[in-house]
């Protein structure tokens, strides 16, 4: 299995991951789950697969598109936007391929790769960087998933940041530790960008007791081996239209649960992509509504 995108099932964003938690829980619920080591062909290979996504937004910004749904037919475009200013959020599988427009089969891994699109009413592209771009506060903004967070070093355009993440089912838990590179850039007065990738996602043995450990680094169930996100906000009359693009790389699912689990894959992938956006339109709508502090004088 290489890519998980599929038809639309009904997606919260860096912490849930692939869908495969919730399907190898459904496959063995009562059986111990089995280690999964990250191989060098895997690495590989997903790295060709994020330097093609890559290109793909160059390109799209290139050509003055920046956003994916500016790049729709445009009856279909016209729906999507119509849908956003609405309220709704548009969450969609996206298809990557090489130069020569094959698929790029990633072995022993799975890619799932989706984007979202919303509007947020009132705000500036500045407001919305504000709260994008707090991450001390991420741990509340997309609890339950994000357990802890914290900006380590900010330089010219370019953050490091720590998360621990989590994601727990009725059958499974898994959590990580992770280092993320975050590169960020304003284009213009209407356009700013984001790019974020894991460097380090280390999975945690007993997380929160006495005997917590972490495992080496691409050991583990496997949830979890790569992290890449790109965000793209774009100033409108009205509002900011903010769009959230995510791959993840995981285990391979085994041959005989293919068929049952593009379904689950696709509805967790939406619900991760579409709870990501929920929560930054609903923290950056909540801090419009909080007036500034005026500094007081001090007394002479």
């Amino acid at each position: 299995m290489h890519l998980a995108a599929g038809p639309p099932v009904s997606a919260r964003g860096l912490a849930r991951g692939p869908a495969l938690l919730l399907l190898v829980a459904l496959a063995e619920p009562a059986a111990p789950l089995r280690a999964a080591d990250l191989k060098p062909a895997t690495v590989t290979v997903y790295e060709q697969y994020l330097q093609a996504a890559e290109a793909q937004i160059a390109r799209r910004r290139a050509a003055g598109r920046p956003l994916y749904i500016e790049n729709l037919p445009a009856t279909e475009r016209e729906r999507v936007l119509a849908e956003i200013k609405r309220g709704e959020i548009h969450a969609a599988p996206v298809d990557v391929r090489d130069a020569n427009g094959k698929a790029l089969d990633i072995p022993d891994g799975l890619v799932t790769h989706w984007v979202g699109t919303a509007f947020i009413s009132r705000a500036t592209l500045d407001e919305t960087m504000d709260v994008m771009f707090n991450y001390e506060r991420y741990r509340e903004t997309y609890k339950p998933e994000i357990v802890e967070s914290r900006l380590l070093s900010r330089g010219d355009g370019d953050l490091k940041v720590y998360m621990r993440l989590q994601k727990k089912t009725s059958w499974v838990s898994a959590t990580y530790d992770c280092d993320f590179d975050v590169h960020y850039r304003r284009a213009d007065e209407g356009h700013a960008y984001s790019e974020t990738r894991a460097i380090r996602i280390q999975q945690i043995e007993n997380a929160g007791r006495p005997d917590e450990h972490k495992d080496p680094i691409g050991h583990g169930n496997g949830y979890l081996w790569g992290i890449n996100t790109f965000w793209s906000v774009e100033q409108q009359t009205g509002g900011v239209i903010i769009e959230w693009e995510s791959i993840t790389l995981s285990r391979e699912i085994p041959f005989l649960l293919r068929w049952v689990a593009r379904p689950y894959i696709a509805h967790l992938a939406r619900e991760t992509v579409t709870d990501m956006l929920t929560n930054t339109r609903a923290t950056v709508a909540h801090s419009l509504k909080t007036p500034a502090v005026t500094p007081q004088k001090p007394a002479p």
